[in-house]
């Protein structure tokens, strides 16, 4: 804030104290999220007025996260809802190694006052971008409240539980109930693969098998088991997916927190107010969707 505050001040020939700076980046943020609104207004209402409610070849990809900043609210914290929609398109992919790409447009969403004012964000994007006819694919760590959004915004979507989650999962379990290490790795790989090809019922049947002999060992396996009967509509044939050239994991959504709001809230020592950090979640998506 000093710093900024200098080279502002040098820019405009006065002086700003750093204390200053938080307060415009404040109000900067309020007017960012009453630009957003006004401006996509009437864009969305003719859209809207212009639906003719057929679906076309286009594929649209969209994923939300939860992140946590440090608050003087809270002990633990606030959490934040973001999320980032793109088209699926070659010309809109970069290759920059073999296990990774670079999305070139896409569309950032975000609020720390609950996930519904994040899916009104998301809804004026999908409109004001002619993807209300394109098919959308909505991917989560299996939070109910990404459910609730895509209910809202994209209703009849498929919804994907991410595969780096549910594996994740899995192994946790496994190393809270199975000591012997390569036994471990031995019911993983079955109950894993089951799960790839979209079998969660097989792969049920499989860790209920080994025994659980301590009260510490049926809470982990009631946990994964209770895990993969509720996600069980967004556990999907990953394999043919991956096959077809869609997409297994919301790698690309875990990021999202990082430019809107880890690079400038995720500081050792800064805490925020819920409606700060929203203010300034409004800001940074303002700035990343211009660029």
């Amino acid at each position: 804030f000093e710093r900024a505050g200098g080279a502002l001040g040098r820019l405009a020939g006065g002086s700003l104290g750093s204390s200053e700076i938080p307060a415009l980046c404040q109000e900067e943020g309020e007017c960012a999220k009453a630009f957003a609104e006004e401006s996509s207004e009437a864009v969305v209402a003719k859209a809207k007025a212009d639906y003719s409610g057929r679906r076309d070849s286009r594929r649209v990809y969209t994923g939300f996260d939860g992140v946590w900043v440090g608050s003087r609210e809270s002990k633990g914290g606030v959490e934040g809802k973001v999320g980032i929609l793109f088209e699926e398109d070659p010309e809109n992919l970069v290759e920059v190694s073999r296990k990774r790409q670079v999305i070139l447009s896409k569309r950032y969403v975000g609020s720390f006052m609950g996930w519904r004012p994040m899916a009104d964000q998301a809804d004026r994007e999908a409109w004001s971008r002619g993807w209300e006819t394109a098919r959308a694919t909505v991917y989560g760590d299996g939070a109910s409240w990404i459910g609730s959004v895509r209910d809202e915004v994209f209703p009849g979507s498929q919804l994907i539980l991410d595969w780096w989650h549910l594996k994740e999962k899995l192994r946790r379990c496994l190393h809270a109930v199975v000591e012997n290490k390569s036994e471990r790795r031995r019911i993983q790989k079955v109950a894993q693969d089951h799960l790839w090809r979209g079998d969660w019922r097989a792969a049920l049947a499989e860790l209920s098998v080994h025994p659980h002999d301590t009260t510490q060992h049926r809470e982990a396996m009631r946990e994964i088991t209770s895990y993969i009967r509720n996600q069980s509509g967004g556990i999907i044939n990953y394999g043919s997916w991956r096959d077809a050239g869609r997409r297994v994991s919301t790698s690309t959504v875990e990021k999202t927190g990082d430019p809107i709001v880890a690079r400038r809230m995720k500081h050792q020592g800064i805490s925020w107010t819920r409606r700060g950090a929203d203010r300034i979640t409004a800001l940074r998506i303002c700035l990343l969707n211009q660029g």
